[in-house]
């Protein structure tokens, strides 16, 4: 006999990068997408996301607007010109036309920090077609 198990298939679990210059703030986003059944990977520079965009596409681009070396207006751009992935800005930036730059940038989706737990993982499953996420 195999090791399958009955039931439905396993799902894959989303991978999604996350970028943001605080280690705080990127343990605060591990925290909460293992929380809903995703893998986070993590990086502190733009040019490390476009690094790791090239090698190993995700699922889904979480990141910050204010990054060093590579800022997160031309990390949407770039990602948008070459790849079919969802961008969700998280920015402490609040002025409206900063949002609106993103937006102009390719981002899908941009949440202002402080932000609530319950708007990120309701902006990631919407991002990513809930199917690919477990509900709870």
């Amino acid at each position: 006999m195999t090791g399958r198990t009955s039931g439905a298939p396993a799902r894959r679990r989303p991978t999604i990068l996350v970028v943001d210059p605080y280690e705080s703030t990127l343990d605060l986003f591990v925290t909460i997408l293992g929380s809903i059944g995703c893998r986070a990977t993590t990086v502190t520079t733009g040019s490390e996301a476009m690094s790791r965009i090239r090698d190993s596409p995700p699922d889904l681009l979480i990141t910050e607007l204010c990054v060093p070396e590579v800022d997160g207006y031309e990390l949407c751009r770039a990602v948008k010109q070459s790849k079919a992935i969802p961008v969700l800005v998280v920015t402490a930036s609040v002025l409206p036309t900063l949002a609106s730059k993103a937006r102009e940038a390719g981002a899908d989706l941009v949440l202002e920090k402080p932000v609530e737990v319950a708007a990120v993982i309701n902006a990631v499953r919407r991002l990513l077609a809930h199917s690919l996420i477990q509900e709870p």
